[in-house]
């Protein structure tokens, strides 16, 4: 299947998989990784599933409930057969969060439950795009913004990392949910990391919310 984007058209062929994992935070880009590999799913290949993975850790303990949605509302739209079991986890602190989410997938691959798994990161904005859009960058993994990265590694025979996003900022993230006409998931995505316990708005504030602004000019 192909998708068109401006910055880098997304194709996804999974012909070797009969399952893989999803890394979904309940944030935008997970979300629409998600729903475009269910969209393939449906269209192309109904052999394939797909365990989401989530973990939540302290401050920021939204993202199993708002993956949980999106889970949701993309079942809603294939008629509940893309999905898995929701693979859910709990992190100590925010430095534990990647490995717990790898631990996760790791374990799956070990049980042999999966031939590969995705991931939702995108690209940086431009270090113009807004205050503090230099800093404060998400840790684990480079999103500098004028580098081309692979959109694909392979570990090892049966471990298969896809990153279809990469190459995309905000800006083409929110091209991808205008092209699927699918806004209305957007709008129940959370992309603030600001550590509160009132999860039912963005603060606005912090980097995550000015980056999602900057990308879709709205923060719902």
């Amino acid at each position: 299947m192909l998708v068109k984007n401006s910055q880098q058209d997304i194709k996804i062929n999974l012909k070797h998989a009969n399952v893989i994992a999803v890394k979904m935070s309940g944030g935008a880009d997970s979300a629409i990784m998600a729903y475009i590999i269910a969209k393939y799913i449906f269209e192309e290949n109904q052999n394939l599933r797909m365990y989401p993975v989530t973990v939540n850790h302290p401050g920021k303990d939204y993202q199993i409930d708002f993956a949980s949605k999106v889970i949701d509302y993309i079942s809603t739209q294939f008629d509940n057969k893309v999905f898995l079991e929701h693979q859910t986890g709990l992190a100590e602190s925010a430095q534990d969060y990647t490995p717990a989410m790898d631990k996760i997938v790791n374990g799956l691959y070990k049980q042999g439950k999966i031939q590969g798994h995705f991931v939702g990161i995108t690209k940086n904005p431009p270090p113009d795009a807004f205050d503090e859009a230099g800093t404060n960058l998400p840790t684990g993994f480079d999103r500098s913004f004028n580098k081309v990265k692979p959109t694909y590694i392979e570990y090892s025979m049966n471990r298969h990392a896809y990153m279809p996003l990469v190459n995309i900022d905000k800006k083409g993230v929110a091209e991808l949910y205008h092209t699927l006409n699918v806004m209305d998931l957007f709008s129940i995505t959370r992309s603030c990391e600001d550590f509160t316990n009132d999860f039912s708005i963005h603060c606005t504030n912090c980097w995550w919310c000015k980056e999602r602004y900057w990308g879709f000019n709205t923060y719902e």
